[in-house]
């Protein structure tokens, strides 16, 4: 298999650049969606900053 990646690699023509354009255009595209499934609304299982803080003594 190396054998074969490596003598797509060496293709001059067209249509070899065009593959590696494709290829490296998917794989920015999987990791942008990957990220932005990562961070999409990533506070939302924060607690909220705006909340009051209570003591535990006030709390029961």
């Amino acid at each position: 298999m190396l054998k074969n990646i490596l003598r797509v690699a060496d293709e001059d023509s067209g249509n070899a650049a065009v593959d590696w354009v494709v290829l490296a255009a998917g794989i920015v595209s999987l990791g942008m969606a990957v990220t932005l499934t990562a961070t999409h609304h990533a506070n939302a299982a924060s607690p909220n900053e705006t909340a009051p803080v209570t003591r535990a003594s006030n709390a029961f």
